[in-house]
């Protein structure tokens, strides 16, 4: 369900996009990267983005913290483990 809701939000942004002005366009951001990682590695970088993400919380609830020319953001980052490459 979660990626489906998340994936129904991206597809929008991939068709309304141009409508964005082209500051808002560039500034997206559509990042993927694979590496090589520990189970521990993976959950601290985990824990690492979720404080970033949530540094800008307070601005869900806080109108008075949103600086001008702000607007809703979604942003969604997920990290999983792929088979390994002898195919197990």
């Amino acid at each position: 369900m979660f990626v489906q809701y998340e994936m129904a939000k991206l597809m929008r942004w991939e068709r309304t996009g141009h409508t964005y002005p082209m500051e808002w366009r560039q500034a997206a951001l559509r990042a993927g990267a694979t590496t090589w990682l520990t189970a521990e590695e993976l959950a601290e970088l985990a824990e690492r983005l979720w404080e970033v993400m949530l540094a800008y919380r307070d601005r869900l609830t806080d109108p008075s913290r949103r600086p001008e020319g702000s607007r809703p953001v979604r942003l969604f980052a997920v990290g999983y483990p792929l088979p390994e490459p002898n195919g197990s």
